[in-house]
């Protein structure tokens, strides 16, 4: 019996209330600001989390995205000062920091999970890479600036991760929001390939790993900062799912006011785990809300998707509330593959409550949930993006019922 499943009974059965809640909290260095003051950071472990039921492997695997950062129009409430010469862009705090895998072991008596593995992210070359912003033809990326107000320039070796799975092998292929990439990743941390879509090649002929351009084009087409935000790896090991956070910009580059529609791709792989063909495309829509001055159709988001048993799983926010929504890819990938491919158009997918934080008023759910996970047939955890802590949100995870 592994951690996990020790942890889950022990949760049912050790105490007739338990406490769901986890910790991920782990200190970062304070930034020091102008006029004494300190901003206190703690590291951003949850853009993605994956633990794998068959693989004999048995821990929680999370990601970082690019590091600490705030808008521009925040700065002046965080940073105690207006640093940015263009209201549009970004902050990045920590303009060195390198996006990391982490590996994390919860303890069988069911406290907090420790640390246990820290995999920054490296080019072929081993350098680390970066947070900062790619640069491409027609693929809009956002301008950053460093606390002086400097503006940093493009890095070809710029990732923003925000999904991750493991394969068998030891290696993982995380999801980025920066190009709309993938990124296949050994378990040293060292970049094996970037996939990216054909017109973004050029944007990183200076990259320090491979680049194909294989994904289909319309991801080109992200919402900026809204790029690939989950990916499942399903219990076979041989197909990836791809999945944006909102839907896709028209073609003359705009949001378009009510869409909600969000296309999810799956990609087959080789025997070895690596990329094969674009299999097939889905449209999961997201749902409906009534807008008000406090929020629009384009805050409803999805945040993570997970595989289960032919199915995936599919964490959707809006604001501070998720549900989790369950797919049915496979059914529909059986009538797709009698055409050919071709002529294959998106299919659309149906959706089922699976969990709803609303349901659930008494369970303790931190706000900004993006990482899920199964940990058995019975219990998803879910883990929020606290946004390295600059508002002082904590790194929790909560476990909820299926």
């Amino acid at each position: 019996m592994g951690p996990f499943w020790a942890l889950t009974l022990a949760l049912q059965i050790s105490n007739s209330q338990p406490n769901p809640n986890l910790s991920f909290e782990r200190p970062m260095e304070a930034i020091p600001l102008k006029k004494g003051r300190i901003l206190e950071l703690s590291l951003g472990i949850g853009s993605g989390a994956f633990h794998s039921l068959k693989q004999s492997d048995d821990l929680i695997w999370t990601i970082t995205d690019r590091g600490p950062n705030i808008k521009c129009e925040e700065a002046l409430d965080v940073l105690g000062e207006d640093v940015c010469p263009d209201a549009k862009g970004r902050v990045l705090l920590v303009p060195e920091f390198t996006p990391r895998i982490l590996g994390w072991r919860v303890p069988q008596d069911g406290s907090n999970p420790v640390l246990v593995r820290s995999i920054p992210l490296k080019g072929s070359n081993g350098r680390f890479l970066s947070g900062r912003s790619n640069e491409f033809d027609g693929t809009t990326t956002e301008m950053l600036f460093d606390l002086s107000g400097a503006k940093l320039l493009p890095d070809p070796n710029g990732v923003d991760p925000e999904g991750i799975v493991r394969l068998k092998s030891g290696d993982f292929w995380i999801s980025d929001e920066n190009a709309a990439s993938i990124l296949r990743i050994g378990a040293d941390g060292i970049v094996k390939e970037r996939l990216v879509t054909p017109s973004q090649v050029s944007g990183l002929k200076n990259a320090s790993y491979p680049v194909r351009g294989v994904l289909p084009e319309k991801l080109s087409r992200r919402h900026i900062n809204r790029g690939l935000e989950g990916i499942a790896l399903d219990e076979a090991g041989q197909k990836l799912y791809i999945m944006l956070q909102s839907p896709l910009d028209t073609a003359d580059g705009k949001r378009e006011d009510g869409a909600r529609d969000v296309p999810i791709f799956s990609l087959a792989l080789d025997a070895e785990g690596g990329f094969a063909a674009v299999a097939e495309e889905f449209i999961y829509r997201l749902d409906p809300i009534e807008e008000s001055a406090e929020l629009k159709q384009s805050d409803v988001v999805a945040s993570e998707i997970t595989a289960v048993d032919g199915e995936l799983l599919v964490l959707e926010n809006v604001g501070d509330q998720s549900k989790v929504y369950k797919i049915r890819p496979r059914s529909l990938q059986k009538a797709a593959s009698k055409k050919k491919s071709a002529e294959r158009a998106p299919v659309w997918l149906e959706k089922s409550l699976l969990w709803s934080e609303t349901q659930n008023p008494n369970l303790e759910v931190p706000a900004k949930l993006e990482g899920m996970t199964l940990l058995d047939a019975h219990h998803l955890l879910l883990i929020n993006d606290n946004d390295f802590g600059v508002k002082g949100e904590r790194s929790q995870g909560v476990i909820v019922d299926l």
